[in-house]
């Protein structure tokens, strides 16, 4: 399950098409949405302490993509004060148990939708004296809770003209105009030369490419985080009325939950993409490649951390087993797969 958030970029060329794209494009139907907050959030807000090591790894960005082109110093920390102020963890938690924003009682509506479970039996358990529940319970949180994250996608739009392309298509450019003529015909081609490496570089120089970097939160579930859950924070329908609000208060001031950093995901680019006939305006392109660098970020999360990589259930076994993935995960043939 995934809440996915975009950092805001106030600065980027064309910022409002990089929203636009992030804010339109479909929730990806391989994941279960668990939106709990805005979209969006200028992390820049977030007030931190740079160390050594965060202003080491900037520069290191700054290497790659050239200085200021994507700021992103300390901020995996910025999130993580983000999340903790306003309590993200927490409202996950509450997502996942369908708590009532008036009385403050949970159901497992969604746990059991999600992980085709028997609402009515889960309920059931739940509302036992048993501590913890049935098995069903423990296995669904297990499964299901554990496997909630928050990814925040940081973008930023690079002009093409300072790609190494760009680049290379400019220094042609120059040799050209650096070509000797002594006689009208050798001047004549001299123009023709210059004329047509300009045209190229006009061209690969236009447009812009698209950055993404990924930020990879996971929310922290265990056993002795649900038995404090269910002991102490648990709302039922019915509750006596002293005793719900007690739990009310004691949930919305508990520090029991929180997100862990897994990590970061590889910077991916969507592009060079150019502007024409086809492709619309700047703007219009600007919206495409934040699209299409957000998927690739997708697949690169899954590709390096485990724990985030989607799991399908075979639908053929045997020597050949065959799975519904489909080549929109971003596969390119060739790929190989772990069976359990």
């Amino acid at each position: 399950s995934l809440y996915v958030m975009m950092a805001e970029n106030p600065s980027m060329p064309y910022a409002n098409a990089a929203y636009n794209g992030f804010y339109s494009n479909p929730f990806p139907d391989k994941y279960n949405e668990h939106m709990v907050g805005p979209k969006s959030f200028n992390f820049n807000l977030v007030d931190i302490e740079l160390t050594d090591a965060d202003k080491n790894s900037q520069a290191a960005v700054d290497v790659f993509l050239g200085a200021g082109v994507l700021d992103v110093a300390g901020l995996e920390k910025k999130i993580a004060k983000y999340a903790e102020d306003n309590r993200v963890a927490a409202k996950m938690v509450a997502k996942w148990f369908g708590r009532d924003p008036v009385n403050g009682s949970f159901n497992i509506d969604l746990i059991s939708e999600r992980g085709f479970y028997d609402a009515s039996a889960l309920d059931a358990a739940v509302a036992s004296t048993q501590a913890r529940g049935t098995s069903a319970l423990a296995d669904a949180g297990e499964q299901l809770i554990g496997k909630t994250f928050l990814v925040v996608n940081k973008f930023t739009s690079i002009d093409n003209a300072v790609l190494p392309q760009a680049i290379a298509a400019k220094i042609v450019v120059e040799e050209a105009k650096k070509m000797k003529a002594e006689d009208a015909l050798s001047i004549k081609i001299r123009e023709k030369a210059v004329q047509a490496a300009e045209k190229a570089y006009d061209k690969i120089a236009s447009g812009y490419s698209m950055i993404a970097k990924p930020y990879l939160f996971q929310l922290l579930w265990n056993d002795s985080i649900a038995n404090i859950f269910y002991n102490d924070l648990w709302v039922y329908d019915g509750m006596e009325d002293s005793l719900r609000q007690a739990k009310m208060m004691a949930f919305d001031t508990t520090d029991l939950f929180r997100l862990n950093y897994v990590g970061t995901g590889k910077t991916t680019m969507a592009g060079p993409l150019y502007p024409g006939s086809k492709n619309g305006t700047e703007a219009d392109i600007i919206a495409e490649g934040t699209v299409r660098s957000l998927n690739k970020a997708y697949n690169k999360l899954s590709k390096k951390y485990s724990a985030f990589a989607v799991k399908t259930p075979l639908l053929t076994g045997g020597k050949k087993p065959t799975a519904k993935i489909g080549m929109k995960e971003g596969l390119t043939g060739g790929e190989t797969f772990n069976v359990f």
